[in-house]
């Protein structure tokens, strides 16, 4: 009896292993998932740039008040309902004698469609891109052309109202390095300022001789705001980067204009090229890439326009909030006319809204928030703090694509869960992405719609159940034996 017993532990032993083997392995696997991109939401996120039909409002051939083309314009938010664009437009055919080319714009917005000219920043400048400083300052950078070639410029404005009534309180000319005629198409990565001193990480593209075409460079500014004129510029070609859009997706010419940001905490950016060789040039053949910055992977979008345009270029984005409050995403993009249908060409903008419901929940005294964001309607949303779980029901049009974004702030995800935890859908195991930027841990989820119930728990609580069950009989086997072992130790002292 003893070594049968022996061999039944010995056996579940081995069964424990091996199952904690498998939920390790799984878990890499998920951790390995989650870095190499899960698809379902860069399919989101492919979804929200390509389809122009399903926005919450767009606008084709956008123009200011004024009836300016609001060309390659960038938005960003200010306050609620208050929107800024720096755009260009061409004024040569206004002003033949006059030796003005395309000069750079300031507009404001409350609804983020309808645009009021503000006033003029650059004359002879194109392709601005606008950002706020952590100080509060106000950035803008553009290319600034001269007769027969072009460099990068940047306005610095101390604050909202410098920058809306001007002039900057300094500017950067900063000279070509990587080409020999033209850098430009600015955008920004990232802006820091500790103790006066401000570093912006800028991407633009310059005229690589050697491919024939234009390809994208990143550098890194740095300025000491007491003394603006003592600042430095250190630029790099983006090889990796420029290759995979020439091997992969066959992009012969020029690699252009490009807009980054993120969307829940995931960096993406939007970058422009065209399929054909600069020479002859060819508007017809311009597209709009989607890059994963996780994973350094592109995907080209189809986007779908109303009456079916095919050729855009100069994309811009930005995560705000819209005009009624919610979450958002603003794009804009420009339509060639050699791929545009009728009455599409020009400068596109559109918006799409999030529906994202708060909740609050108390853990160890703490209060912490966590936002849903989903287009299911959310019910019965309950935290049990002796479970450490989250649940909540989410239903929908049957067999309709449902989603969830769960955002939880990082010091709730560790303290509940030491950022570990698994995902059920009507108590089942559901496969999801999770993520985190530097303050909050997203969780992403898709199902088809009926009812269902989502329940987040500890990672281990699968393995934990698994543990309970294999051990259960060993238990009782060991109890069943002590008592037979006290009997018969009764029984023989009688003997």
């Amino acid at each position: 009896m003893k070594r049968k017993v022996f061999y039944l532990l010995f056996l579940i032993v081995v069964i424990i292993l091996f199952t904690w083997t498998v939920s390790v392995k799984t878990s890499l696997a998920s951790e390995e998932n989650s870095k190499s991109d899960c698809l379902g939401f860069v399919v989101f996120v492919k979804e929200l740039f390509e389809d122009v039909t399903t926005a919450t409002g767009y606008r084709y051939n956008a123009t200011d008040n004024q009836g300016y083309g609001l060309d390659t314009i960038k938005i960003i938010q200010i306050s609620e309902r208050a929107y800024l664009g720096v755009h260009h437009y061409n004024m040569s055919h206004l002003y033949p004698e006059s030796g003005i080319g395309n000069v750079v714009r300031l507009t404001n917005s409350t609804d983020m469609l309808n645009w009021n000219f503000v006033r003029t920043l650059e004359q002879n400048a194109s392709q601005p891109t606008i950002a706020k400083a952590p100080n509060g300052a106000y950035i803008i950078a553009f290319e600034k052309e001269e007769n027969t070639s072009s460099h990068l410029k940047l306005h610095y404005y101390s604050n909202l109202s410098a920058l809306i009534r001007g002039p900057p309180s300094f500017t950067i000319n900063i000279p070509r390095n990587l080409s020999e005629k033209h850098e430009g198409t600015p955008n920004f990565y990232n802006i820091t300022v500790i103790q006066n001193t401000m570093k912006a990480c800028i991407g633009f593209h310059y005229d690589n001789t050697t491919a024939n075409a234009d390809e994208v460079g990143i550098g890194l500014l740095t300025v000491q705001l007491n003394n603006p004129t003592n600042w430095t510029w250190h630029p790099k070609p983006q090889k990796e980067y420029n290759v995979k859009l020439r091997e992969e997706w066959n992009v012969k010419g020029n690699i252009g204009d490009r807009d980054y940001g993120q969307i829940f905490g995931k960096n993406f950016t939007l970058q422009e090229g065209n399929l054909e060789p600069r020479s002859p040039t060819n508007f017809s053949t311009w597209r709009v890439f989607l890059y994963n910055h996780l994973i350094n992977n592109f995907t080209l979008l189809n986007i779908k326009t109303h009456k079916g345009s095919t050729s855009f270029g100069n994309p811009t984005f930005t995560f705000l909030k819209s005009p009624n409050g919610n979450d958002c995403v603003v794009v804009t993009c420009f339509l060639f006319s050699e791929g545009a249908e009728n009455g599409e060409a020009g400068e596109l903008i559109f918006y799409k809204e999030f529906k994202t419901e708060p909740f609050n929940l108390t853990y160890k005294g703490n209060t912490y928030s966590v936002n849903v964001t989903s287009n299911s309607t959310i019910s019965n949303f309950n935290f049990n703090e002796t479970k450490r779980s989250i649940n909540f029901n989410v239903s929908g049009s049957d067999s309709s694509k449902g989603y969830c974004i769960v955002k939880l702030p990082n010091n709730l995800t560790q303290d509940l869960w030491h950022g570990k935890f698994t995902v059920l859908l009507d108590g089942k195991l559901l496969q999801f992405e999770n993520w985190t930027d530097s303050e909050n841990t997203y969780i992403y989820i898709n199902y088809t719609h009926s009812e269902h119930k989502i329940t987040i728990i500890p990672e281990f609580s699968t393995l934990a159940v698994l543990v309970d069950i294999i051990l259960a009989p060993v238990i009782i086997i060991v109890r069943l034996r002590s008592r037979h072992e006290k009997r018969d130790f009764h029984n023989n002292s009688h003997i």
